[in-house]
């Protein structure tokens, strides 16, 4: 079956649908009930006049010859009337061009064997028939039997001599003006006809003139269709001359024989092998495809070029609508009444069944990341399961390696000069290297030999490296583009539609994904009354959304991993998983009424992780951690861990580049989110350490920040060699400058404090060295649990003498020392603190943080601990710093603006003199606060103790 016949069959489907087909009906059907072909009806007239010329030369002019005869004259209508008016019956002919439910039916035949047909259409008066203009007039319906050469009954309306059709135009102005009408938007499909009839050589004329009249490319003309037998003579110079008329060739001879014989039982009546053909032809165009399975299979065989085929593309053409998504590669169909038993059977035999057709449409949906199909009951609790594969995940070689960023395997096995390679070389930054492979698959493309997908995907590409270097050879693609691409191609556009969307990364792409990330965020954040159904239905949605598109682009090679286009379509799925790790606000109700239900987390899988790490930004990742309070995840065993980081490690030293050092970045936040064995953790760390070592000044800062995280969450399990690999590094030059110029110095702080032992015990030397040395008090500040007194007082002291050059945070770290005893109390610093808050308070510009604040408050509890501080000028600060006010006068401050977390509040709370006068005065509200705070599990465990100590039973 050639591909041209395949297309014009979808063309006269399409066509069907709109309701715009026409049944063009010729004598060759009417022969099959017995009636004379027009050739032998003209014979008869010869014979009576012992013609002896050309017959077919004088078509016309015999019969004008027979009615011009003195002798015939008379005879002429009874001799019509005696070939045509015959005893006989429509056949399976006329009886499956009603099947075909045609807008009109048109016909050159003068018997009545189409409208006496045994039909619904018939008896239902579907059809009202025109032989003559004024028949127009009484049309009672919107269907037409238009017998345009007239009807036996009524023989002044015949059309046969040549008068007859010489003066057609004025005879029958309607009929002739109303089928060329239809002509311009309406397809014709001729059946009865010979190349060579007269007849139908008339009305191609038609066709040709009155559409060139309203465009003249042909192209976008409507097309007509002659059922025909190729074994015509002159078939091919045939096919090319009607061809340039827009009007296409329907040979028998492409029918597939089994459906030849399928049809055998069904056209008994029909004699005549042509007839057959006729029957078969448009019987065929009735099932065409024959069943749901020919036409998946027709889809499936053109889109099995792409590496990753988009499920929702493959389902959107084969007009399949999966009723359920049990998982991201499991599609469920129901099997019961409601949906449609018919289909569901079509289904199960179609995934299950061994045949070749069967097997090329198992691998496009294997292709489309397609595990299993599931005929469900409607209700879903009994299902039948066809697998389709074994794996989890269709994987491409490279891409299993990627997934663990084992990089260096991947350009060692690639194909050289492959889209494959392209990819990857964008991927390192290799622009120039990705645009050359390019451009010489483009020059050795042929649209003969490829699919147009290859081509728009490679041009595609060009664009997205245009846009990322300096290369500028090529210009981006339009919409124009796209569409010379087409037209130059000549190919069917499966899958370019997927495309043309990721490309222009339309609004659309998301907003059904958002639709269902809000419904899911609902049921897993939202207290309210008990959840019945599937409550991860929509996260299901959004995950098969997600690994469709994320698979999409990478096993089809699109270049897009520098771009924010994926980053913003995979976040809506990033939310989805990690908001199933939030906690349910719980309404104030007593819990044997009411207990929210308790949904599962969901447990990432390595596609996920990637997702997670190479498709978002640190900041959005930490962003969506801290909307959703989560502290740890869940991920599936066996997750190579270490192979994952060791890689990328190695990576960098091939290839260093922007997006290896991101990706670094936010794996080592993740794995801070994460349990890790200690034998894994421990293996991570010197990769960690040596990674960073790498890095230029001015990054390495940002990944010391998630290192900190990675040793806080398992710092139990790290092993006293590997902690003081940690400390020798943190303490090296390099490191130190790096966090004192980007104000880090908080990192080696916090690590420090999780090694606190280890430090006393082996590195306390190193760390004094390095403090005294750089006199950097935030230095002192992050180690000073490290150092002994007499240390401290002698730094403090060397600190104390270069007063001048500290800033106010500076300043505050001195005044800790102060209120700690471990130096004696200074004026000086006290006068300094004052004078930085003075002129804070009085500038127009303020900072952030708020130092002085923080210094104002720092005072304030030095007078608290009897400190020599002037209260009065304590009290000129409480108008900029209302806290104050609830250390130094209680009575006048307002409890309802109260802070429990604010520095004050605790001091307060842990100063008996203070404490009862708070209580006193503003018990009731601050019991209230704190209670409000311990129903929502947002108090630390030291404003719990003051809670229940103080305020819980008053």
């Amino acid at each position: 079956m050639s591909n041209n016949f395949e297309e014009n069959l979808d063309y006269i489907n399409d066509v069907k649908k709109n309701n715009k087909l026409i049944i063009f009906v010729g004598a060759g059907v009417s022969m099959n009930s017995g009636l004379p072909s027009w050739r032998n009806l003209i014979q008869k007239f010869a014979n009576d006049l012992d013609y002896d010329g050309n017959i077919d030369a004088d078509m016309l002019k015999i019969p004008q010859f027979y009615f011009d005869s003195p002798k015939f004259k008379k005879k002429y209508y009874n001799k019509i009337k005696k070939e045509i008016k015959k005893t006989t019956k429509s056949n399976s002919i006329h009886s499956i061009i009603y099947k075909l439910a045609p807008k009109h039916i048109i016909t050159t035949n003068y018997d009545q064997l189409i409208e006496k047909t045994q039909s619904i259409e018939v008896l239902t008066n579907k059809y009202h028939v025109v032989s003559e203009d004024k028949d127009f007039l009484n049309a009672k319906t919107d269907n037409l039997i238009i017998k345009m050469h007239g009807d036996i009954d009524n023989l002044d309306s015949i059309v046969l001599k040549e008068d007859d059709y010489l003066n057609f135009s004025q005879n029958k102005i309607l009929i002739e003006t109303y089928i060329k009408s239809l002509m311009v938007n309406h397809t014709f499909v001729f059946i009865g006809y010979s190349i060579a009839d007269y007849n139908f050589k008339q009305i191609i004329n038609w066709v040709d003139a009155m559409t060139s009249n309203y465009d003249r490319n042909r192209e976008y003309r409507s097309k007509h269709f002659l059922v025909v037998d190729s074994s015509q003579r002159n078939y091919l110079l045939t096919q090319d001359y009607l061809k340039n008329k827009n009007i296409f060739l329907l040979p028998t001879d492409n029918i597939p024989s089994d459906y030849i014989e399928m049809n055998e039982q069904k056209c008994l009546d029909l004699k005549d092998g042509i007839g057959k053909e006729l029957f078969n032809m448009l019987s065929y165009l009735y099932d065409y495809p024959t069943s749901l399975k020919e036409k998946i299979y027709r889809i499936c065989v053109e889109i099995l070029i792409q590496n990753r085929i988009s499920i929702y593309d493959l389902l959107k053409k084969c007009e399949l609508t999966p009723d359920y998504y049990f998982d991201f590669n499991a599609l469920g169909f129901y099997k019961d009444s409601r949906t449609g038993s018919e289909k569901t059977e079509v289904i199960r035999k179609i995934f299950s069944m061994k045949d070749k057709k069967s097997k090329v449409i198992q691998q496009a949906f294997k292709k489309s990341g397609i595990k299993e199909i599931y005929l469900v009951d409607h209700n879903l609790k009994n299902h039948e399961t066809i697998k389709l594969t074994n794996n989890k995940f269709r994987l491409s070689p490279m891409h299993a390696l990627e997934l663990e960023n084992n990089y260096v395997e991947i350009f060692r096995k690639l194909d050289s000069n492959s889209l494959e390679e392209a990819y990857y070389q964008s991927i390192f930054a290799e622009f120039e290297e990705a645009h050359l492979i390019l451009d010489m698959k483009i020059r050795e493309f042929s649209t003969s030999e490829n699919h147009v997908f290859e081509l728009v995907l490679l041009k595609q590409n060009q664009s997205y490296l245009s846009k990322l270097s300096s290369f500028g050879k090529v210009k981006f693609l339009s919409g124009n583009d796209y569409r010379k691409v087409y037209d130059e191609s000549k190919l069917e556009r499966i899958g370019i539609d997927e495309l043309n969307k990721i490309y222009y990364a339309t609004p659309s792409n998301t907003i059904e994904q958002q639709e269902w990330l809000a419904k899911h965020n609902k049921i897993y954040t939202t207290s309210y009354s008990f959840y019945l159904g599937d409550y991860m239905k929509e996260f299901r949605k959004i995950q098969t959304s997600a690994y469709n598109y994320y698979f999409y682009i990478k096993d089809n090679h699109l270049m897009l991993d520098w771009f924010h286009d994926p980053k913003a379509f995979l976040s809506i799925y990033m939310k989805a998983m990690l908001i199933t790790y939030s906690e349910k606000e719980r309404l104030d109700f007593p819990s044997y009424i009411y207990a929210p239900p308790v949904f599962d987390n969901y447990v990432l899988n390595l596609i996920d992780i990637n997702i997670l790490v190479k498709y978002s930004n640190i900041k959005t990742l930490k962003d969506y951690f801290n909307e959703y309070k989560i502290d740890m995840i869940q991920i599936e065993k066996n997750i190579p861990i270490y192979a994952f980081m060791r890689n990328l490690a190695v990576a960098f030293d091939e290839y260093p580049t922007r997006l290896i050092q991101e990706y670094f970045h936010k794996s080592m936040y993740i794995l801070s989110k994460i349990k890790i064995s200690k034998y894994t953790i421990n293996r991570i760390i010197p990769q960690i350490i040596i990674f960073i070592e790498k890095q230029e000044s001015g990054f390495s800062h940002e990944l010391l920040n998630e290192f900190k995280l990675l040793i806080e969450a398992h710092s139990k399990q790290i092993t006293k060699e590997n902690k003081l690999k940690v400390i020798d590094f943190l303490f090296t030059e390099s490191v130190l400058d790096e966090m004192v110029k980007y104000n880090k110095l908080y990192v080696i702080n916090h690590i420090c404090f999780k090694f606190i032992d280890i430090l006393k015990e082996a590195r306390i030397d190193t760390i004094k060295k390095e403090t005294y040395y750089r006199k950097n008090i935030e230095l002192y500040r992050c180690t000073e649990f490290l150092f002994d007194d007499n240390f401290k007082q002698e730094f403090l002291k060397l600190v104390i003498s270069k007063l001048d050059m500290l800033n106010t945070y500076e300043m505050l770290i001195l005044a800790e020392g102060i209120l700690k005893k471990v130096i004696d109390f200074n004026e000086i610093v006290v006068g300094r603190l004052m004078l930085n808050i003075n002129t804070s308070i009085n500038s127009t510009t303020k900072t952030y943080p708020d130092w002085e604040k923080e210094a104002a408050e720092r005072l304030c509890i030095l007078y608290m601990n009897d400190f020599p501080v002037d209260e009065k000028e304590l009290m000129n600060y409480s108008k900029y710093y209302p806290n104050i006010k609830l250390v130094l006068d209680p009575t006048n401050f307002d409890f309802k603006n109260i802070d429990v977390n604010n520095i004050l509040f605790k001091e307060a709370m842990n100063n008996e003199l203070y404490r009862k006068d708070m209580i006193l005065i503003g018990g009731s509200v601050i019991k209230e606060k704190l209670g409000t705070l311990n129903q929502k599990n947002k108090l630390n465990e030291a404003l719990q103790k003051l809670y229940f100590k103080y305020f819980y039973e008053l």
